[in-house]
C-alpha cells in the first residue's frame, strides 16, 4: 500500500542575502529529486545540508520546517518511526504557530498519519487524514493534494478491512490523478492499491490487470523506485494465490533486492522478507519459512512495535508452528496476534484470519465446539467485509472439518462445496483446490458415495501434478522434497478408496495409474535436471557445476575430519556456509535447466504404456505404502489405521492391473529386518518363511507365468533381496524368477541413453593405510562392533581378495575387447574415481558404509562428529538432520589415515553419495558396486533409497549391482568373476546376475555347505 507523498514542490524563501539562499534552495531542490527517484540517502544528504543553511540564517521559520518535514518523510520510508514523528512534530509545531491551516500543516499532518498507520494506529492515522483532507478541500478542492488525502483515507480503510470504504476513496483519488497527471506515479498508486482491494474481494483477474498496468507506468518512470518493488510484490502475492509459488518467489526476490538498496533496514525490507517467508510456507518448506518470518518480525519489533504488522509476523509464525504439531506454540502466537489486532483494527479482515487459525488449532486439539465458534465468527466478518473471497473459502473449509469430525457428513459436505466452488473461481489451479477437492472427497466416502469421491481425489491429482510440473524446475532438491510433503495426502486417499474396491478395475486401475506417476516422481526429476545440464554445455553451467561439486565436497571432508580443536560452533557454521552454497548453486542450476526441460513433452505414464513396454513373458510388481483413511472417524477417533503394503501387479500387453493388500506394515518391515539380521558368517541362515507368506505367496498366484520380474518396492521392502526367499519347498525364488529392481515402473518408459562400448574402470585393493587384510575370508564390512557410533577412528582392513578380483574381471573386460583402467592399492584413490569420465562400465571393489542419521555432539571426549539416530516426528515440511547422500560412502586409497584424523592434502579418500552425484557416467552400461551394505540408505515411503544408489543414477549409470548387507570378501569374489564371465559373453546384468547366484548355490550345497542366502544372493541388479 502506498501512502501519498508528502512533497508538493515547495520553494524555501530564506530571508537573507544571495549565495547562501540559492545554496539551501538548491539542495532542498535536489533532495526533492532524490527522493523521486528513491534515492533516500541522497535526499537525507540534501535536506540536512539544506536544514544547516536555514537554521543559521532563520531559525523558527517556514524553511526549517520544510526540511524537517522533508526529513521526517525519508526517516518514514526508511522505518525509523521515532526519529520520524520527532521531526514531523517539529515542523507542524512551527507551521501552526505561523499559519495554522495552511498546505505546510496539512503536509505534515499528512506525514503524522502515515507514520500511525505504520505503527497501527488506525484511529489516530484517519484524525490526521480527515484534517488533512479539510484543508486541501478548502484551499484547492480539485487538486493532487485532494487525491492524496483521498489515497491514504482509503488505505486507513483496506487496513481496517473496510473493501467497500477503500474502494470508493481510491476510485476518487484514481480519477483526480488520470485527469491531472495521467500516466503518472501517482495514478499507478491509485491503480496498485484498487488492485489490493480486488485481490481482497477475490477478483483476481482484476488485480492482475490494475498492477500490470501500474507497473508499466512504473518501469517507464522510474524502473529501480521503491513504487516499482511495491508493484512488483503485489504481483508476486497474486502469482501465490493462483499457486505459482516458484514465480512468486522471484518476484519477491527481486523486491528484496529493490528494498535493500534504498532502505536496507526498514518496515518495506521486514515485508518482502515476510513475503519470502510465506512462498517457502506455500511450497512446505517450514525451516526456511520460520528463518524469513524471524527476521521480518525481529524488524518491525525494534522499528514498529506494537503494530498491525507485528501481529502479522506473530500469525504467520503461528501458522509454522501449527504445521510443525506445536499446538502450543502456535496458540501462543495467534493469541498474541489477536490481541494486538483487537486493540488496532478490531472487526478487520487481519482478525478474522487469525480468528479462523485459532480454530484450526482448537480442532487440531479435538475441541471441536471452541473450533467452530471461531470459525464462525472469523466467516462473520469477512463475509461482511469481503464475501465471495479465498479468506471465505478458508472459514467454509475449516467448518467444514468441524462438521465433518462431528460425523455431520451432509453439513461438511455442504461447506467443502461451498469452498470449492468459491476456490475454482478465484484459483483454479491453486493447491487451495485440492485441499478442498480432498476433503469433499473425504465426505462423499463416508456417505457411501465411493465414485464421487474417487473422482474428487482424481481431479486434485491432477492439478497437483500440474504444480509439480510448474514448481520443480525452479526449486533445489531440497526444496522439490518439502514441496512434495505437501501432496502426500491425495495418494493415501486414493489407495484407501482403491482398497474398499479391490475387484473394482476402474478403482484398481486409477489408483495404479497414480501409483505409476507419482512415485519417485523426485528422483525422476533430478535425472531430467541433469540431462538438460548436460545438453546446456556452455561454461557458465559447467563453472556452476564445478563449484556445487567442490562444495560438496568440501562438507563432506568436513564431515569426516568432525570439529577437531576447534569450537563446535565454528565447525557447524563452516558446515552450514557450504550447505547454503550448494543450495544456491542447486537452485540456480535447476533454473538454468527450467528452460531445455520445457521443451521436452513427457507423457503421462500410465498401466497401458507401462504394461506395453514389459517384455513378454515378464511381470511387473508395483508396491506402495499407504496409510488408511478412516473414511467415517468422528470426534477424537483415529483417522488412519497403521501403514499397509499394496502390490500392483502388471503383465506384458495386460493393461489391467490386479491390486493385492499385502496388509500392515509393521510386521512386514520386521521379517525383513530379521532376514537381514539372520545374514553373517558366524549366524547365516534362510528366511525362515514368513516373508514368504506375508509378500511373495499373494503375489505370484497373479503373475501369470512370468520368469522376469520388474520389481519396484516401497518402503522397507527396498531392502528385500527377493531372491533369498524360500517358498514351502524350500526353493529360493532366485531359483524360479531373475529379478531386476526399479524406483518406479515408470522408469520401463524412460529413453535410454545409447550405451558406450568403451573404456571399463576396475577398482580394487585399494591401500586404506589401516590394519592389513587377512588371506580374503573376511567381510567387505568397516563397522567393527555393532554399538560403535562414531566416524572418526573407526579401524579399516584391507580387501586383499578384491585385487584377484580387480585382475580376473579387467582380463574378462579385455578377453571381450575393451580397454580397461585397472586403478589399484595406492592409486585406487578418491581423486582418480572422480575423475573417471563416460565408461563403458565401472567396477568397484572396497568396503561400503552407511551410516545412521547424524548430528553435532560435543560429547565427554572433546567434541567428535557423532552419528545418532534421528528421533523426531515432525508433521511436514522438516529437514532431518544429516544428508543421507553425505552418509553414504565408499573408502579408497588413504581412507584408514583420514578416520583416524591424519590430515591429507586434497582427497580425503572417502567417497560420499552427495559426491559421485558429481561424475560424469553418461552412457555407462553398468556400475557394479562390490562392497558392503552398497544398497542401503536412507528409505524414503515414495521415493526409494536415498544413498549410493540414487547417487550413480543420477550420476548417468544405466544399470547398478549393488548389496544388501555385509557380504563375505572371497565368495563375493567368484561371484563377482562368474557374473562378468557371463555379461562379457552377452547375457544382461539381471541375468548374468541370477545366473551366478544360482551356480554358487549349487555348488554350496554339492558340497554340503550352507545355502544360506549370505553366501550369495546379498547382490541386487537395479536399471532395466
Amino acid at each position: 500500500m502506498r501512502w501519498g507523498t508528502m512533497l508538493v514542490g515547495l520553494v524555501l524563501v530564506l530571508p537573507a542575502p544571495g549565495g547562501e539562499q540559492q545554496d539551501a534552495e538548491r539542495l532542498f531542490e535536489e533532495g526533492a529529486a532524490a527522493y523521486e527517484k528513491g534515492d533516500l540517502d541522497g535526499a537525507e544528504t540534501a535536506w540536512k545540508a539544506a536544514l544547516a543553511i536555514c537554521e543559521r540564517i532563520a531559525p523558527d521559520s517556514g524553511p526549517v520546517a520544510a526540511c524537517l518535514g522533508s526529513l521526517g518523510n525519508v526517516a518514514v520510508d526508511r522505518g525509523d518511526l521515532a526519529a520520524a514523528e520527532g521531526l514531523l512534530k517539529r515542523a507542524l509545531a512551527i507551521y501552526e504557530r505561523r499559519q495554522p491551516d495552511s498546505l505546510d500543516v496539512a503536509q505534515c499532518l499528512g506525514g503524522l498519519g502515515k507514520l500511525a498507520a505504520e505503527r497501527g494506529d488506525l484511529a489516530r492515522a484517519e484524525t490526521y487524514f480527515r484534517r488533512t483532507l479539510a484543508i486541501h478541500e478548502r484551499l484547492d478542492p480539485d487538486s493532487l493534494l485532494v487525491a492524496n488525502s483521498h489515497n491514504n483515507l482509503g488505505a486507513v480503510y483496506y487496513s481496517r478491512g473496510d473493501l467497500a470504504a477503500a474502494a470508493a476513496l481510491f476510485g476518487r483519488s484514481l480519477a483526480i490523478r488520470e485527469r491531472l497527471v495521467p500516466g503518472s506515479p501517482e495514478v499507478a498508486d491509485s491503480l496498485n492499491n484498487l488492485g489490493l482491494v480486488a485481490a481482497d474481494r477475490g477478483d483476481l483477474a482484476e488485480a492482475e490487470a490494475r498492477h500490470h498496468r501500474a507497473l508499466a507506468i512504473l518501469e517507464r518512470l522510474a524502473p529501480d523506485s521503491p513504487q516499482v518493488a511495491d508493484n512488483l510484490n503485489n504481483l508476486g502475492t497474486l502469482t501465490v494465490a493462483r499457486g505459482d509459488v516458484a514465480s512468486a518467489e522471484a518476484i519477491f526476490k527481486r523486491v528484496l533486492a529493490l528494498r535493500q538498496r534504498v532502505a536496507p533496514d526498514s518496515l518495506d525490507v521486514a515485508d518482502a522478507l515476510c513475503n519470502l517467508g510465506s512462498t517457502a510456507y506455500s511450497r512446505g518448506d517450514l525451516n526456511a519459512a520460520d528463518a524469513f518470518y524471524q527476521q521480518a518480525l525481529a524488524i518491525r519489533e525494534r522499528l514498529a512495535p506494537d503494530s498491525l504488522t507485528v501481529a502479522a509476523a506473530l500469525a504467520n509464525l503461528g501458522l509454522v508452528a501449527l504445521d510443525r504439531g506445536d499446538f502450543a506454540a502456535a496458540d501462543t502466537h495467534f493469541k498474541r496476534a489477536l490481541a494486538a489486532l483487537q486493540r488496532l483494527a478490531p472487526d478487520s479482515l487481519q482478525v478474522a484470519l487469525c480468528l479462523n487459525n485459532m480454530g484450526e488449532v482448537a480442532r487440531e486439539r479435538g475441541d471441536m465446539a471452541a473450533a467452530a465458534e471461531l470459525n464462525q465468527r472469523a466467516l462473520a466478518i469477512q463475509e461482511k467485509l469481503a464475501p465471495d473471497t479465498l479468506d471465505v473459502a478458508a472459514s467454509l473449509t475449516n467448518l467444514g472439518l468441524c462438521a465433518s469430525h462431528r460425523g455431520e457428513w451432509a453439513a461438511a459436505e455442504a461447506f467443502q462445496r461451498r469452498a470449492l466452488d468459491l476456490r475454482r473461481h478465484l484459483a483454479p489451479d491453486s493447491l487451495d483446490v485440492v485441499a478442498s477437492l480432498n476433503n469433499l472427497a473425504l465426505d462423499r466416502a463416508a456417505a457411501d458415495a465411493l465414485d464421487d469421491a474417487l473422482d474428487c481425489v482424481s481431479q486434485a491429482m491432477d492439478i497437483e501434478q500440474k504444480q509439480l510440473r510448474r514448481n520443480f524446475a525452479v526449486l533445489s532438491e531440497r526444496e522439490k522434497g518439502c514441496f512434495l510433503e505437501l501432496m502426500c495426502r491425495g495418494p493415501h486417499f486414493l489407495l484407501s478408496l482403491a482398497a474398499l474396491r479391490p475387484e473394482d478395475p476402474r478403482f484398481v486401475r486409477t489408483a495404479c495409474d497414480w501409483t505409476l506417476r507419482r512415485k519417485g516422481v523426485l528422483l525422476s526429476a533430478l535425472l531430467e535436471e541433469r540431462q538438460a545440464l548436460r545438453l546446456l554445455g556452455d561454461e557458465a553451467t559447467a563453472a556452476d557445476w564445478r563449484a556445487l561439486q567442490a562444495a560438496r565436497a568440501g562438507l563432506s571432508h568436513l564431515l569426516v575430519a568432525g570439529p577437531g580443536a576447534q569450537p563446535i560452533e565454528a565447525y557447524r557454521a563452516r558446515c552450514d556456509e557450504l550447505a547454503a552454497q550448494s543450495e544456491k548453486l542447486l537452485k540456480g542450476l535447476a533454473e538454468k535447466s527450467a528452460a531445455v526441460r520445457a521443451q521436452q513433452v513427457t507423457d503421462e505414464a500410465d498401466c497401458e504404456k507401462v504394461s506395453r513396454a514389459l517384455p513378454a513373458v515378464a511381470a511387473l510388481v508395483e508396491l506402495a505404502t499407504y496409510q488408511p483413511t478412516r473414511f467415517k472417524a468422528t470426534e477424537n477417533e483415529p483417522r488412519t489405521d497403521p501403514p499397509r503394503y499394496v502390490a500392483f501387479i502388471l503383465r506384458s500387453g495386460e493393461p489391467q492391473p490386479v491390486m493385492i493388500d499385502l496388509g500392515e506394515a509393521e510386521p512386514i518391515d520386521r521379517a525383513v529386518g530379521r532376514l537381514r539380521a539372520r545374514q553373517g558368517p558366524m549366524r547365516s541362515q534362510p528366511d525362515d518363511g514368513r516373508l514368504y507368506d506375508l509378500v511373495w505367496s499373494r503375489i505370484e498366484t497373479q503373475l501369470g507365468g512370468a520368469k522376469r520380474i520388474y520389481f519396484a518396492p516401497d518402503g522397507q521392502l527396498n531392502l528385500l533381496a527377493c531372491g533369498a526367499l524360500q517358498d514351502p519347498s524350500r526353493k529360493y525364488l532366485a531359483e524360479r524368477y531373475t529379478f531386476v529392481y526399479l524406483p518406479s515402473g515408470r522408469d520401463l518408459l524412460r529413453p535410454a541413453t545409447p550405451s558406450r562400448a568403451g573404456q571399463w574402470v576396475v577398482v580394487s585393493n585399494p591401500k586404506f593405510g589401516g590394519e592389513p587384510g587377512g588371506a580374503g575370508s573376511g567381510q567387505r564390512a568397516v563397522i567393527q562392533g555393532a554399538d560403535r557410533a562414531a566416524l572418526t577412528g573407526l579401524s579399516v582392513t584391507d580387501l586383499p581378495g578384491t585385487k584377484a578380483e580387480g585382475g580376473q574381471v579387467a582380463a574378462l573386460a579385455r578377453g571381450a575387447g575393451a580397454a580397461v583402467q585397472e586403478l589399484s592399492g595406492a592409486a585406487a584413490t578418491e581423486a582418480a574415481v572422480k575423475a573417471v569420465a563416460r565408461p563403458a562400465v565401472v567396477h568397484l571393489a572396497t568396503h561400503g558404509l552407511f551410516l545412521p542419521d547424524a548430528d553435532f555432539s560435543s560429547g565427554p571426549d572433546g567434541g567428535r562428529f557423532v552419528f545418532v539416530p534421528y528421533r523426531g516426528e515432525p508433521r511436514r515440511g522438516a529437514t532431518l538432520s544429516g544428508n543421507p547422500m553425505q552418509r553414504s560412502m565408499l573408502l579408497l586409497a588413504g581412507a584408514a589415515r583420514s578416520l583416524k584424523g591424519e590430515k591429507t592434502d586434497g582427497e580425503d579418500g572417502i567417497l560420499t553419495a552427495e559426491e559421485v552425484v558429481g561424475m560424469d557416467l553418461e552412457g555407462t552400461r553398468l556400475v557394479c558396486l562390490s562392497a558392503c551394505e552398497t544398497g542401503l540408505g536412507e528409505v524414503k515411503q515414495g521415493e526409494g533409497v536415498v544413498g549410493l544408489r540414487r547417487a550413480f543414477q543420477m550420476a548417468g549409470a544405466e544399470s547398478l549391482v549393488m548389496s544388501l548387507w555385509r557380504v563375505p570378501d572371497a565368495e563375493t569374489r567368484d561371484l563377482m568373476i562368474d557374473f562378468y564371465r557371463r555379461f562379457t559373453a552377452g547375457e544382461s546384468a539381471p541375468d548374468a546376475m541370477t545366473a551366478a547366484q544360482r551356480a554358487i548355490l549349487a555348488e554350496r550345497r554339492a558340497a554340503k555347505l550352507s545355502d544360506a542366502p549370505f553366501w550369495w544372493a546379498g547382490f541386487v541388479v537395479g536399471g532395466r
